[in-house]
């Protein structure tokens, strides 16, 4: 009993008096810190069984806003702090929808588990950035192993307008759901699988993203009568492979690197 109670003493005394607001807002944003990737807590306030808030968290890349997350909460783990690690668990708002995870903060190999439920993605910084403008509802998952791993991710109810990737006009507004799915490495973004789908129209995109730079290619592949029905298919006859098929470069510059 002295034992357990002597435990108990420990760990609340580490927590209430070591491990500081100050000290665990550091240690989420050094954790996710990597190259021009950076994270912002903003009001981190510690509570008394192990719990947390915080107003936002800010993903930041180059200094442009990517995400946020907002009003979240979070507990720890207290049996971590004997293995040198702090694993958090949390909650919170994002772009009108839900996410929650995990992060491992006491290590030099972090771990990041992320599940996104039900974003919009006009209220997204990230999408506006590499040039999607419209409405959708996001959900999907990230894993990040050390800085590497994968997401993969699904936006039903598309709105979206037509885009110009590298002085090209792509007409986005066709499509009313996608599916991504993509590779995270050191400093590049591989493209396993993204489809785009709407009613006589199907596209696939891949390729990679590395240091903000995307070297991507657009596949469509309407329905003849959807081709014939809609005039923007003239306007890029240049990328026509063959009947129902059109292959367009996407390369340009998204996110600055500084």
């Amino acid at each position: 009993m002295l034992a357990l109670a002597a435990v108990v003493i420990l760990v609340f005394g580490l927590w209430s008096i070591v491990i500081t607001d100050s000290m665990i807002s550091g240690l989420i944003e050094n954790s996710l810190r990597d190259g021009t990737m950076s994270v912002e807590v903003v009001n981190l306030k510690k509570g008394l069984f192990f719990n947390l808030t915080l107003d936002r968290l800010i993903l930041k890349k180059s200094g442009n806003t990517l995400l946020s997350i907002e009003n979240a909460s979070g507990k720890i783990n207290p049996l971590s702090l004997f293995i040198m690690r702090l694993t958090l668990y949390f909650s919170g708002d994002i772009a009108g929808g839900s996410i929650d995870g995990r992060i491992d903060l006491f290590r030099r190999k972090n771990h990041i588990d992320m599940n996104i439920r039900n974003a919009h993605i006009e209220e997204i910084p990230f999408f506006a950035l590499i040039g999607l403008d419209g409405k959708g509802v996001l959900s999907g998952v990230l894993r990040l192993e050390n800085g590497e791993g994968e997401t993969r991710l699904e936006v039903k109810e598309t709105e979206l307008k037509t885009g110009t990737f590298g002085g090209i006009a792509v007409p986005l507004e066709m499509f009313n759901s996608a599916r991504v799915a993509i590779e995270i490495g050191s400093g590049t973004l591989r493209v396993v699988s993204f489809s785009l789908e709407g009613k006589g129209i199907y596209a696939r995109i891949k390729g990679t993203i590395t240091g903000g730079a995307t070297d991507l290619t657009m596949e469509l592949m309407p329905d003849k009568t959807f081709s014939e029905s809609n005039p923007v298919f003239s306007l890029i006859q240049s990328y026509k492979v063959s009947p129902g098929f059109y292959s367009i470069p996407i390369k340009q510059q998204v996110i600055g690197d500084r």
